[in-house]
């Protein structure tokens, strides 16, 4: 079987500039889940834990589906009998993420209690640690974008199941995060596109080096 892919990249000219517009096609899926756990975050220091993982940065396989939804609240400024200013001030940012299954390790992990024995005990003592969570969309002409929620808090995970019955239903456990701006630098979100030519590749984008680069440094 041969495969063919054409990319198209169209040049606009827009009062007398130039811009580039290239065809990245539709977003067509959802994989490469992971995760890593925040330790320090100040004005002075940023350090995400490199203890879990493979370096820090821990698989979460088997992604269904991924919403993130930041919500925000618009000042209206009027003068002169018109419109004169409109102002955004980032809220809560609510994050769903659901897979086929979240393993005893992995909750125990997100939610800061202890698993022995293949048994967690929660508490209301246990503190659940911030973390980043990151993962890629694929896009039907090839090529992925890149995504890292750079620090959320996971919520105690809800049972919602049904019972068996003649048709069978697949019944999906969901990570629910609150995302929220990094103290040290105001970052929330990461994105990335693998088709762009200085793109820092896969393997250092999922990475504790990256999640701690100042933007400037990124991609040397």
């Amino acid at each position: 079987q041969l495969c063919i892919r054409y990319r198209f990249r169209i040049k606009l000219k827009i009062g007398g500039i130039t811009m580039s517009y290239k065809d990245n096609g539709a977003l067509v899926g959802l994989q490469k889940g992971h995760y890593a756990i925040l330790k320090t975050d100040t004005k002075a220091e940023l350090v995400y834990d490199s203890t879990h993982g493979e370096e820090g940065i821990k698989a979460f396989p088997n992604l269904v589906s991924a919403k993130v939804s930041p919500k925000s609240d618009q000042g209206k400024f009027y003068a002169d009998d018109q419109l004169n200013e409109v102002a955004n001030v980032l809220g809560e940012i609510d994050v769903n993420i659901s897979s086929k299954d979240i393993s005893m390790e992995d909750r125990a992990i997100l939610l800061g209690a202890k698993m022995e024995k293949g048994v967690i005990r929660e508490s209301v003592d246990q503190v659940a640690p911030n973390i980043a969570f990151g993962f890629a969309i694929s896009k039907s002409k090839g090529g992925f974008y890149y995504y890292w929620i750079v620090k959320a808090l996971a919520q105690p995970f809800e049972n919602d199941v049904n019972t068996k019955e003649e048709k069978i239903s697949f019944q999906t456990p969901e990570l629910v995060l609150t995302d929220m701006p990094r103290t040290h630098d105001g970052v929330w979100r990461i994105v990335a596109d693998s088709d762009a030519d200085d793109f820092v590749g896969e393997d250092k984008f999922f990475s504790i080096e990256f999640l701690q680069e100042k933007m400037a440094e990124a991609g040397k």
